[in-house]
Formats: structure tokens, C-alpha cells, sequence
């Protein structure tokens, strides 16, 4: 690799210019990936769009759902002379009719009504609350909208441990209210179901008690061998946990120089973005991309990972990356999580980073104390070995801080 006392402008380019770069193609990733996940992601199973929800169906006007008849028409009931107009709760239910709702996504639903004379007066009310629960239920009211009369029940009111509902026609002058559907004493239950993403998403978010941010520095010190001088690597970092099927951006910027024999000290600075995505629950997989600024000008790399198991728990990890004129690296890690708090791992790397040259062999063991989720500080000790009589030992801090 060629050294070199680098310029005033080298020196602002090399820490200013990868990182730049890194943010443009970062932006351009990340609505290309989020456009492709848009359309591959199954819909909500939810009542939005023109199809009923699972479970909603409007009433069909020659058969009420609830066993009531259908109105009669005004003529009808003008045909019969001297027939008084019926004003009891009966009366109520017979001109107001809906297939009763059983089941809901989380997500969502809408109650249909057929309403036989849409222009008498009164309010049509949809009381919901918890299953079971005895709180004061919320007021959904029936509207009219292009679809007809619609009450629409929003996440809110649907629990994951289930919700119940009953419906009332109240009169606006009095404010006297008659049951059309069900009553408060005998509620027509609902059982909600979770869409799966929804749920994955919540879990996630639950093992990292409500953190969807987290900042990251590190640093490393590694001896390339007793005579071979050694090289220094600091990092820093943010992420956003989306925790969707794309799981995590991360964008962050790094310094690498190695110490040897020579007029200065060669290196590379550089800025780095990270995408994680979400294949399976205990699957996932991490792409980067690299822009940086060395000696040699501008240098371009990136890497892949797998991850199986759980971020969390006992997983394995394993992948490599590439920077060019630096080097490439290949890794196996393997993380314990048994002992509280005190997460362990185990690494093996082949590499010839950072100056491009033979393969080498590390073996790293790492050992954190876990404040919070994703909240540690974590102390990394190794050996790379170079030849059978070459070697030296490596030293890394690295911590993190979620919010």
C-alpha cells in the first residue's frame, strides 16, 4: 500500500467524503428496499378496501342475521288504516338489522347495517370495551359513507385478549337509548386475532423494552506481530429498530491506521450502512455497503451476515466483508446468552485486514454486562496468529446505548 503525508484536502475529504457518499446511496437503498417490501408484504387482514373483514357481512335485506324480519315498507305500514305505529324496543331492532361480528383483526373492522328507513330520527351506537371488563364502554357511532351505514372499530378497541360489543338506538331529544343488538348485561363477544407481522413486531419491541434507537462506539487495538507494529480501528454509530420485516438501518462512520514501519501510517477513514432484514423469526440477515477515503483515493467495499437464532438469545452468527486496497474478513461467532445480564461470544476470523496482505487467523471471546436491552459495555480479548511463530494479541471496547 503507498503512504503518503496527506493535503489539507485530503485529510477533509477522507473524513467527510465516504460518509457523504455512504448517505446518498444509503437514501437510494433504503427506498428501493422499502418500495419492494411494500409490495411483498401481505396485506392487513383488516375491514379496510371493499371487502368485508373476517367474520363482517353487510345484512342481506331478505334475511337479519339477528333473526329479526326486515322493516316493512312505508307503504306497508301505511296500508294498514287505523294501525298504530309500534313505539317499543321492538320496534327498534326490526328496522335495524347487521350480521353480528364474532371475529377481528387487531388491526381494525367495520360493523355493515341495513337500515330500512334511513331518515327517521335517532343514532344508531356501537358500545365496546374489553372482554369481560365492566369499564365504561366507548361510543362508536353508524355513519353513513359510500358503502352504507358503517361502524368502524379502530385497534384501540379491539384487545388482544378479546373485546365485546352491543348495539342501541339512542333518541336525540330524550336521549333514551334502545337495544337493536345485544345488551351490557349480554354482549355479543369478539375474538381478535393478531396478523402475525403485527405480532413479531411486538415481541421484538417487547425485548427491547420499548428502545427502537441505539448509538454504538467501539474501538480496537490489535498487534499484528513482535516486530510487526499494530493497527488501531474506531467506530461509531446510530440505528433505528423498525423492527418490521426491514428490522433495523444502522449508518455509521469509522477510522482505521496501521502503526509500521514506514514514513506514516497507512489507512483508510470511511462511512458504513447496515441493513437488517427479517426473513424468519430466528433468521435474519445484515447487508452493508462502504464508501471511504485512503492513500490511494477513494475505496469501495461492502459484506453479508447471517444471523440464526434469536438477537437476544443464543444465535450464531456468520458472514464476511470486503473494503478495497484493506482487505477482506470472514467470521463465525457464536453468542451465549444464559447468565443474566452477562451476554458471552466466541469468534473465529480469517483475515488479512488492514493491509491487504497474507490471511491471518483470530480467535476472540467477548464479554458484556447488559444494562438494558441492547444497553451493554463489552470487552473483547483475542489472539490473531499470523505464522506458526507470529502472532499477537487484540484488545476492544466497545458500547452501546439504546433509548
Amino acid at each position: 500500500m503507498k503512504t503518503h503525508t496527506p493535503s489539507l484536502r485530503a485529510w477533509f475529504v477522507s473524513r467527510f467524503g465516504g460518509l457523504a457518499l455512504t448517505s446518498l446511496v444509503l437514501l437510494t437503498l433504503v427506498m428501493l428496499v422499502t418500495q419492494v417490501a411494500a409490495q411483498a408484504a401481505p396485506p392487513d387482514e383488516d375491514a379496510s378496501g371493499d371487502e368485508d373483514a373476517p367474520g363482517i357481512e353487510a345484512a342481506s335485506p331478505d334475511q337479519d342475521a339477528s333473526g329479526v324480519e326486515p322493516a316493512a315498507s312505508d307503504e306497508d305500514s301505511a296500508g294498514d288504516a287505523g294501525a298504530a305505529r309500534p313505539d317499543d324496543d321492538t320496534f327498534a331492532s326490526r328496522r335495524i338489522a347487521h350480521r353480528p361480528l364474532m371475529q377481528a383483526p387487531s388491526t381494525g373492522a367495520q360493523l355493515r347495517f341495513l337500515v330500512a328507513r334511513p331518515g327517521d330520527p335517532g343514532q344508531v351506537l356501537v358500545f365496546v370495551r374489553p372482554l369481560g371488563s365492566t369499564d365504561e364502554p366507548a361510543a362508536v357511532p353508524v355513519v353513513m359513507t359510500s358503502e352504507g351505514f358503517v361502524a368502524t372499530l379502530s385497534p384501540e378497541h379491539l384487545h388482544l385478549t378479546g373485546s365485546e360489543y352491543w348495539v342501541v338506538l339512542r333518541d336525540e331529544a330524550s336521549g333514551r337509548e334502545r337495544p337493536i343488538f345485544a345488551s351490557a348485561d349480554d354482549p355479543q363477544p369478539i375474538v381478535v386475532i393478531e396478523p402475525r407481522r403485527r405480532r413479531l413486531e411486538r415481541e421484538a419491541l417487547a425485548d427491547r423494552e420499548g428502545r427502537r434507537n441505539t448509538f454504538r462506539l467501539g474501538g480496537e487495538v490489535v498487534q499484528l506481530g513482535p516486530s510487526g507494529g499494530y493497527y488501531l480501528r474506531a467506530t461509531a454509530s446510530y440505528a433505528h429498530h423498525f423492527l418490521t420485516a426491514l428490522e433495523t438501518i444502522e449508518v455509521g462512520v469509522g477510522v482505521t491506521r496501521a502503526m509500521v514501519d514506514g514514513p506514516n501510517d497507512p489507512g483508510v477513514d470511511y462511512g458504513r450502512a447496515d441493513l437488517t432484514l427479517r426473513l424468519h423469526e430466528r433468521m435474519r440477515l445484515r447487508v452493508a455497503l462502504a464508501l471511504g477515503f485512503s492513500e490511494d483515493g477513494f475505496t469501495l467495499g461492502g459484506g453479508a451476515y447471517a444471523l440464526l437464532g434469536k438477537p437476544f438469545g443464543t444465535h450464531v452468527e456468520l458472514g464476511g466483508e470486503y473494503l478495497a486496497d484493506v482487505g477482506y474478513l470472514a467470521r463465525v461467532r457464536l453468542g451465549f446468552d444464559t447468565v443474566p445480564h452477562v451476554p458471552l461470544g466466541a469468534t473465529i476470523e480469517v483475515t488479512n485486514f488492514p493491509l491487504d496482505g497474507d490471511a491471518n487467523v483470530r480467535l476472540l471471546l467477548d464479554a458484556a454486562y447488559r444494562f438494558a436491552p441492547d444497553t451493554y459495555v463489552r470487552l473483547v480479548v483475542g489472539y490473531r496468529g499470523q505464522q506458526a511463530t507470529r502472532g499477537g494479541i487484540s484488545v476492544g471496547l466497545d458500547l452501546a446505548y439504546s433509548f
